[in-house]
């Protein structure tokens, strides 16, 4: 496994030479789907990681050097937030290739090996069990331990065989072990060359590798005209099993694996070919959300990708909004507030999602001025039936007529709910009055082609 997984880092070799920017983050994407066991590729130089394709491995020092062992290292849960993972890196001359392999492949493997009662992977002083718990070893006089250090890497495996079995392991030993060892063999090889996803992640992987993550479309409508304005991306995952996937069942995983940047960049870029086709027929100044988690807005390569996207369109025809949700808030840094400012000067436009749900305060949304607040479905949904949300509706209105900042009403099914929003001073409209999330092709063919027709017929 980790020959097949530190064969990739030539290929990241010439990655070195560049800066972090979208496409070397894309490449290094790539690179990570053609090995299904590897868990994050990442460059360093001088000891910091400056560039990985996920956000657990932090741009700076890569570990204490303490806990190096030759060119190998342990990284707990804390650090990648499931099992531990094996990092080994790669030394060039202009740098170091770090790959890191996740401990479920190598507790896949001597799980099924019984002959003994107890094996432990061991790298320097840290010892892990069969199930990745770190652990100490027994003292030496409860049972027989044999140690078998690897020819080419700086990890032995234990076997801990325990008083009371050691005189049925002696007679069984010599029969056992020579089968044991084949189907080992043969297992590791299976385990190595079979294409089906064995993890949730891997599934992600191989997922994002054949395009199943899809765009669909919602209109948002003017609540003047009731006009075509703009949309909002939603994402949909077309297995080709389970059939289509909604994103609450997958996104927490890409966001806490790292993948949910490679997924949103591939997103953008099907939205790019789908609408640039269409562009003539966009109304100017063409609304498109796309919504942003935490973990991407911090990564690397962000901002050139919203350039290379609104480079994509002729000036002045789409705005590319970045809906950043109120649940789970940006926090508020340095470097945040930075890129949010650089983001705002270049032409990127900010919305805040789900408002009334979260904690979002005055001082907030100084820290970050978003251009739009997208009411929560919640409250809309609730007009003309509880007195209170419509008093909050009624308060969050014009809380952003004071800031200077437009209203987008979602989750809006009733003619009820649409005169309310409209008559308190809501700007834009959405939700299944007017459409569900529509896959693209529909969403051109029943919007943007008829939105044209109806404003010439108008």
């Amino acid at each position: 496994i980790l020959n097949q997984n530190n064969s990739i880092s030539p290929e990241a070799e010439h990655l070195l030479l560049n800066n972090c920017n979208a496409d070397t983050q894309r490449e290094l994407s790539n690179l990570l789907l053609k090995r299904p066991q590897l868990r994050a590729l990442s460059l360093a130089k001088q000891e910091a990681v400056f560039c990985s394709t996920h956000p657990g491995l932090p741009v700076g020092p890569v570990a204490e050097k303490e806990r190096w062992r030759h060119d190998m290292l342990i990284r707990f849960p804390e650090d990648t937030g499931t099992l531990p993972w094996l990092l080994l890196k790669t030394p060039y001359k202009n740098g170091t290739v770090i790959t890191a392999t996740d401990y479920y492949f190598i507790q896949d493997i001597i799980s099924v090996v019984h002959a003994v009662p107890a094996i432990q992977f061991r790298l320097g002083n840290t010892v892990l069990s069969a199930s990745g718990k770190n652990v100490t070893l027994p003292p030496n006089d409860s049972g027989i331990q044999k140690e078998s250090h690897s020819k080419k890497y700086p990890f032995s495996l234990i076997y801990i065989i325990p008083v009371k079995m050691q005189l049925t392991y002696a007679w069984k030993q010599a029969w056992y072990m020579f089968p044991v060892a084949i189907f080992g063999g043969i297992l590791t090889a299976f385990l190595l060359s079979r294409r089906r996803p064995s993890t949730p992640i891997d599934m992600l992987k191989n997922a994002l590798a054949h395009g199943e993550f899809r765009p669909y479309f919602q209109p948002i409508i003017s609540a003047k005209n009731h006009q075509l304005t703009g949309c909002e991306v939603l994402i949909r995952w077309h297995h080709p099993v389970s059939g289509i996937i909604p994103p609450d069942q997958f996104i927490p995983l890409a966001e806490s694996t790292g993948l949910i940047a490679p997924i949103t960049q591939q997103l953008m870029s099907q939205v790019e070919h789908s609408l640039n086709s269409v562009a003539d027929f966009l109304p100017d100044q063409f609304h498109i959300g796309i919504n942003i988690s935490p973990a991407h807005f911090l990564s690397p390569g962000l901002e050139d990708s919203c350039m290379k996207f609104l480079s994509t369109f002729p000036k002045g025809k789409v705005k590319l909004v970045l809906e950043l949700t109120e649940r789970n808030q940006l926090s508020v840094t340095t470097e945040s507030k930075a890129l949010f400012a650089k983001l705002h000067q270049q032409g990127v436009l900010f919305a805040l999602d789900d408002f009334g749900t979260g904690y979002a305060t005055h001082s907030y949304l100084q820290s970050f001025p978003v251009d739009y607040i997208k009411l929560d479905k919640g409250f809309v949904q609730m007009v003309g039936v509880d007195e209170i949300s419509g008093h909050i509706v009624e308060n969050v209105i014009e809380l952003a007529r004071r800031l200077g900042i437009d209203i987008i009403a979602e989750g809006i099914e009733t003619k009820s709910q649409e005169l309310f929003m409209t008559e308190k001073g809501s700007c834009y409209l959405q939700g299944y009055r007017y459409a569900p999330p529509l896959p693209a092709e529909q969403f051109i063919a029943e919007w943007v082609y008829n939105s044209r027709n109806s404003k010439n017929q108008g």
